[in-house]
């Protein structure tokens, strides 16, 4: 009995040991944490900004463990001048926090609409494909653009702007609705559905700007004609005035010149 005893006393130590070890070991080996800069950026903290990003730029696109990075507490909790801040020191607005998230859905999800046009500015720089792609980027859950976010929280500006940007009113979320149906009156349908045919206007003669003209395409530029040798066009202009003799007598000195050239 005393040997059993002693047995099952030892494995509850080592059982016990090894619990203490695991929690250790989950505590180290925990993934990324919030920053000091995302902090700042959460609250909007101008002066603490600058000063981190002076010393440097290592925390500038940094994830949580939620794989946010400062941007994307900027643009949820509406600090734009945080955001365009981070958007001028480098910050990439195309980081996806968890779910797929993008900085754009937070601040339409948050009606953060001074947010969302720096967002789009910024990937504007890019061309309009970037923005059409941008503003139309799905989260995983419930895929749902920002249009759907803005709508479902009763952001109707954010909505206007968004449609003007090539955001689609007929992609379906998870569920099977489009931005037409989650609008909260017809006179909001009413207004998109005519955002959303200036938006496809426009975004066909920014398509048409944007293709390069074909003569742009080295391979089809026009061969120039190389330009006459100064001697002959003089002789030629001389035979022009002079009349067909003098033309004849050009025409056989061009003949006796190596290479066709006269000399």
């Amino acid at each position: 009995m005393g040997k059993g005893k002693g047995k099952g006393k030892g494995k509850g130590k080592d059982k016990k040991g090894g619990k203490g070890r695991g929690r250790g070991d989950a505590e180290e080996s925990k993934g990324p944490v919030s920053t000091d800069l995302h902090l700042a950026a959460r609250n909007g903290d101008l002066e603490k900004i600058d000063e981190m990003l002076a010393a440097s730029l290592e925390q500038l696109n940094q994830l949580d463990q939620h794989r946010r990075c400062p941007l994307h507490m900027a643009a949820f909790f509406g600090k734009a001048e945080a955001v365009a801040k981070l958007l001028e020191k480098g910050a990439d607005p195309m980081l996806q926090a968890m779910d797929g998230f993008l900085p754009l859905h937070f601040a339409a999800q948050g009606g953060h609409l001074e947010v969302v046009k720096l967002l789009v500015r910024q990937v504007g720089a890019k061309g309009h494909g970037a923005v059409k792609k941008h503003v139309n980027a799905l989260v995983t859950k419930g895929k749902k653009s920002a249009l759907h976010l803005a709508l479902s929280k009763g952001h109707a500006e954010c909505a206007r702007f968004l449609v003007m940007k090539g955001s689609s009113c007929e992609a379906k979320t998870s569920n099977g609705q489009t931005a037409f149906e989650m609008c909260s009156s017809q006179e909001l349908r009413d207004e998109l559905m005519g955002k959303a045919k200036v938006a496809a206007k426009e975004a066909k003669e920014a398509e048409s700007e944007e293709k390069p003209p074909a003569s742009a395409d080295p391979s089809k530029v026009a061969e120039v004609e190389p330009a006459e040798p100064p001697a002959k066009k003089q002789r030629v202009e001389a035979g022009v005035q002079l009349g067909p003799a003098v033309d004849s007598a050009v025409a056989e000195s061009v003949e006796d010149a190596p290479g066709g050239v006269p000399q």
